[in-house]
């Protein structure tokens, strides 16, 4: 199996747990935002390279702030908000959300090989 896939079908329920776990926990930004935290480690762990942790570090920054503004301009809320109108879990899910596509992308290419 190549090791793009391998490390794709690893990562798949990590992503799966980073949408199931605010569903859950939402409601507890601290417990919620260390289990998105410990997610993203394992998903970091899994392929490792300073690339990919500065692409985490990027989503995990850049996701929230578009977020904001579009929350700014009206066009959706979240129910508990603690920080620019947006809950603090969510930034570890934008990070978590762009590693998932970055294997997703290696996955699709590794393919036209």
């Amino acid at each position: 199996m190549r090791k793009e896939v391998k490390n794709f079908l690893l990562i798949c329920p990590l992503a799966l747990s980073t949408l199931i776990i605010p569903s859950f926990l939402g409601d507890n930004q601290i417990l919620s935002s260390v289990a998105l935290f410990l997610v993203g480690l394992l998903m970091l762990r899994i392929d490792w390279s300073k690339r990919n942790l500065v692409f985490y570090f990027t989503m995990l920054i850049s996701g929230p702030i578009a977020e904001a503004v579009a929350i700014y301009f009206g066009a959706w809320t979240y129910a508990n908000p603690v920080f620019i109108g947006i809950p603090i879990w969510l930034f570890f899910v934008w990070g978590n959300a762009g590693l998932y596509v970055v294997k997703l992308k290696e996955v699709v290419f590794s393919f036209k090989k």
